[in-house]
This record gives structure tokens, C-alpha cells and sequence, in this order.
């Protein structure tokens, strides 16, 4: 395969990535800014009491967003080691923050519209999940197992980039109304996780072959 053909996939992908995390990251300014501006208060009273949670989970994505997708090209681990290492250890740290911040807000915030206790699961799961990959990843570090540390990572970021997939996931349930319940919601909410775990899975499984 030629060079240009894989530079072409590198960054078909890098788009890719950088698109499906923008959707929430833009949804999520939004909402910060209209905690700001206090509009909305009714709905977002659960945010305005408590504000810091939803914003470090907001700069955590700040970071997750662009620097997992960097991170996953070829040309920065291999050739551009020392980025690869400082840009690591900062997502470390975001992913660290997304986790806690939305396993935080899943157990204090109150549950609102169609959020049913099988969407509080999934929270949990991938929240815990998201963390879990993270230890193991950064483990795998200390023990200079690069590459095993490299698939935990991978599945770390899966799962904090749920939230993109997620808005394709929601379509059935916005325009069917017979989805429109508790169960669709849960529905909604782990197929992104799910999709996305299986997808990374595919990818590391093809990697060792």
C-alpha cells in the first residue's frame, strides 16, 4: 500500500474523530453557557447548583477530543515520540476527568425527562469501564508493555467518546415515539459505548493478526 494512501486514511480518520467528539463538546458549551447567562433555569437547575462537575467535564473533552485522535496516528508514536509522551500524559488526566465528573453527576444529579435507572447502569459501566482501561493502560506503561498499553488507551478513549456516537444512536428514539420511553433512552445511551468498544475491538484484533 502506497504512502499516500495511508497518510489519506490517517487523516480521512483524524476528521473523523474530531467530528463525532465535536457534537457533544459544542452541545456541552452550550449548555455551560446557558448556565452562565442563567437562562433555562428550570431545566438546568440540577447544573446550576452544582456548575464544576460539567465543567471539568467539558475541558476533560477539550482534550480527549483532538488529542485521542492525534495520538492514534502512526507518524506520532513512531516518529514523534516525545509528543506522543507529553500529549499521553495530559489525557491521562482528562480521561481521568471525564470519568469521575460523569460518574459524579450520574450519582448526584437527579434523574430527568426519560433517564430511568438502566441509563443510570450504563453511566455507571462505562464510567467505571472508561476508568478501569485507564489503570490498566497506564500499568501496561510502567511495565513497558507498549503495545497492550496502547489497546487499554484505546478503550479508554472508546468509552469517553461514547457521548459522539450517541447522537447517532438517539436518531430511532427522536423520531419514533414508540422509542420514546425509559428503555429507549437506556437503549440509546449504551449503544454508543457498545458500538464503540466493538469497533476499537475489531481494530486491536486486526492489529495482532
Amino acid at each position: 500500500m502506497s504512502t499516500k494512501i495511508i497518510l489519506s486514511r490517517h487523516r480521512l480518520a483524524f476528521a473523523g474523530l474530531i467530528t463525532l467528539g465535536l457534537i457533544p463538546v459544542l452541545a456541552g458549551g452550550y449548555r455551560f453557557a446557558m448556565l452562565i447567562e442563567g437562562s433555562g433555569a428550570a431545566e438546568n437547575a440540577r447544573f446550576l447548583r452544582s456548575p464544576i462537575p460539567i465543567l471539568i467535564h467539558l475541558i476533560s473533552m477539550l482534550i480527549i477530543v483532538p488529542g485521542g485522535a492525534y495520538q492514534l496516528t502512526q507518524e506520532v508514536r513512531l516518529e514523534q515520540r516525545n509528543r506522543h509522551r507529553y500529549l499521553g500524559f495530559s489525557m491521562i488526566v482528562a480521561l481521568y476527568g471525564v470519568a469521575t465528573s460523569g460518574l459524579w453527576m450520574t450519582h448526584f444529579y437527579e434523574r430527568v425527562g426519560f433517564d430511568g435507572p438502566f441509563t443510570t447502569v450504563f453511566r455507571w459501566a462505562a464510567g467505571l469501564g472508561t476508568l478501569a482501561c485507564l489503570f490498566l493502560g497506564v500499568r501496561q506503561l510502567f511495565l513497558a508493555q507498549y503495545k497492550s498499553h496502547g489497546h487499554w488507551m484505546m478503550r479508554s478513549y472508546a468509552l469517553a467518546m461514547g457521548a459522539g456516537t450517541q447522537v447517532f444512536t438517539h436518531i430511532p428514539f427522536v423520531i419514533w415515539p414508540n422509542w420514546q420511553g425509559q428503555l429507549g433512552r437506556a437503549l440509546a445511551m449504551g449503544a454508543g459505548w457498545i458500538i464503540n468498544l466493538i469497533f476499537v475491538e475489531s481494530i486491536i484484533r486486526r492489529s495482532q493478526h
